[in-house]
């Protein structure tokens, strides 16, 4: 049966209550004590923190004294300030990824509501690649007369630019949101400082501020936050009442989009960011979901975003340029139509395109790797795949790495050949951190970042060999490496603790995501009474019972795991499982099971 590795989740601190704690806080708030253990294992063991979970209220952000503290977040305002009393020309340089696209649009929003001179500029990922670049300094801000350009989800390390900035006349000053791990300064060229180079910026080693995993949105958020706050009063009455709560839904959109944990105040953005989308006041938006979602959706969850909404706002930046989901989350109809640009229902149907056309080169280029390559050698042996081709577009590189990830549990960097220059995307797992192995070989690249589980790195064809040698035959890390996959799971129970109720405390804990795992369950010794498989052959349906209880359970797709075939003759054996709750089509409680093995 199963050959994955089954491992009870890592507790976080403050550790497990103690059992009459865990009876009591189940009396308090009225729940199960399998909540409150599920609770209790991932760091809330009190009612203060219990309460801060199970209702994150908008007062829970951090936007009174601590919003202060956010890394020159005062010069980064008091620059924003300069800017409208002197009427200077500002222009945002946004990433072009989700995140980078609506951190992009929520800013440019808001400063040209507040009466700036404002444009806004979103890179090609083909022509400009990531970050900042001179070549926009010199070619657009400095030709567009611009005296202040805002970099959002980039440019913490940009230090080419940040040394021309500071090393030069050119008049520009440079203020910087963004969320990314700040890499070890360039040696400084010695140049005086006559320009301004501001960084807004959580992870900065200098940073105080209580939450770290902010999105690129989450941080201008936070900087319009700031920045409202410090406006004359008859600005700020061109602002709504709820204008702020209202940008939510977008923040939360960017914070799913870019898989950033769902705890502390992301929970929070999340959660009533998912319950503003219903009723978004963001037209181009609402024209994104009404063509993405058949029927008109009632209730959205992290599902929503990251797999259907999230996906369009990406893919034009991926095969394109994502000046059109640009132009519908800052313009009107009207004023969409008034710039001459497209009719903004043949924007959506061209981001529909995009979308379609990026699903198609995805799977082709991952089926093409899947029927070229011997993975079952290569997870045994050299336990990363690294290869290129002039044939695979950049743009979904990203993806397919991701998929060969999750499909072989393997590192994985996939480059594009633009004569001769290699541009690659790299995903990795547990237990192999991507960016400090490519510290020992950056003498290769041309450029390169990322952390932990993802990358981007441009490099010279003729370094490729010596590059892929030398992370795989010298990387002790890499030779450690356990390829096994293993499992995580939240808690061992009986089925004598599951139940619509259950299913109802687990609720309170949605929305999961990263960092909020949908709880995970662990029950031995279930007897299966009786089996059968789906018309299509595809799925197995089981009845279960554990010490006296019984369960419908469902595996589906279980044909695909080629290790479970032999699941096709279970009656009458007992297994261990690993499984969700869900309620079924026909409104019963329903086992969804993740893996089997045989009991001891």
């Amino acid at each position: 049966m199963s050959k994955s590795i089954w491992i009870k989740r890592e507790e976080k601190p403050p550790g497990v209550a103690d059992t009459s704690t865990i009876e009591e806080l189940a009396k308090d708030f009225k729940c199960s004590e399998t909540l409150i253990k599920l609770l209790a294992a991932r760091g809330y063991c009190d009612k203060d923190s219990i309460s801060g979970f199970l209702d994150p209220k908008l007062s829970l952000l951090h936007e009174d004294n601590a919003i202060n503290i956010l890394p020159n977040i005062k010069d980064a305002v008091a620059r924003l300030n300069d800017a409208l009393a002197k009427k200077h020309k500002i222009i945002i340089y946004g990433d072009y990824d989700a995140d980078g696209i609506i951190s992009t649009a929520i800013l440019y929003n808001f400063l040209k509501i507040a009466g700036f001179e404002i444009q806004h500029y979103i890179p090609d990922r083909f022509e400009d690649g990531y970050d900042i670049n001179i070549s926009f300094i010199k070619d657009v801000a400095l030709k567009g007369q611009h005296s202040l350009v805002i970099c959002v989800d980039c440019g913490t390390n940009a230090f080419e630019v940040r040394e021309f900035i500071q090393g030069s006349n050119c008049g520009i000053d440079v203020i910087v949101c963004d969320h990314h791990e700040a890499a070890k300064q360039q040696a400084s060229t010695g140049k005086k400082n006559t320009g301004k180079y501001i960084i807004v910026n959580p992870k900065l080693k200098s940073s105080n501020y209580p939450f770290k995993q902010l999105s690129g949105a989450g941080v201008v958020f936070k900087f319009i936050i700031a920045a409202l706050r410090s406006f004359e009063s008859n600005i700020k009455q061109r602002f709504g009442p709820d204008y702020l709560k209202e940008l939510l839904d977008l923040v939360a959109i960017a914070t799913i989009a870019d898989v950033m944990p769902l705890t502390g105040e992301n929970r929070v953005i999340v959660k009533a960011g998912l319950q503003i989308l219903k009723n978004t006041r963001h037209t181009g938006l609402q024209k994104i979901i009404s063509s993405a979602f058949e029927q008109k959706k009632e209730k959205f969850n992290v599902y929503d975003i990251g797999f259907v909404i999230a996906p369009r706002l990406n893919a034009s930046g991926r095969l394109g340029n994502a000046q059109k989901c640009i132009s519908l989350l800052t313009c009107g109809d009207s004023e969409i139509k008034a710039a001459g640009q497209e009719n903004p229902d043949e924007i959506v149907s061209d981001i529909e395109d995009f979308n379609k056309k990026r699903r198609a080169l995805q799977q082709e280029i991952f089926s093409q790797i899947c029927g070229s390559y011997d993975f079952d050698d290569i997870a045994g042996n050299k336990k990363i795949f690294i290869e290129y081709s002039d044939a695979w577009h950049e743009g979904v590189l990203g993806i397919v790495a991701s998929q060969i990830v999750k499909q072989f549990n393997i590192p994985a960097i996939l480059f594009k050949d633009n004569d001769g220059i290699l541009k690659g995307s790299g995903r990795s797992i547990e237990g192999f951190d991507l960016h400090k192995s490519l510290q020992s070989c950056s003498h290769h690249f041309i450029k390169y970042g990322g952390h932990s589980l993802a990358c981007g790195i441009t490099m010279q064809k003729d370094c490729f060999e010596s590059f892929k040698a030398e992370i795989t035959d010298s990387n002790e890390q890499l030779k450690a490496l356990d390829t096994a996959r293993k499992i995580y799971y939240d808690l061992e129970i009986g089925f004598k603790d599951i139940g619509l109720n259950l299913l109802d405390d687990l609720k309170k804990m949605e929305p999961f995501g990263t960092g909020n795992e949908k709880p995970l369950f662990f029950t031995k010794n279930c007897n299966v009474i009786e089996q059968k498989l789906s018309n299509s052959s595809v799925h197995l349906f089981l009845k279960l019972q554990n010490a006296g209880n019984l369960a419908n359970a469902v595996f589906f797709n279980y044909t695909k795991i080629q290790a479970l075939q032999e699941c096709k003759d279970l009656t009458g054996k007992n297994i261990d499982i690993l499984f969700y709750l869900a309620i079924s089509p026909a409104g019963s409680l329903q086992v969804i099971i993740q893996d089997i093995r045989a009991s001891l």
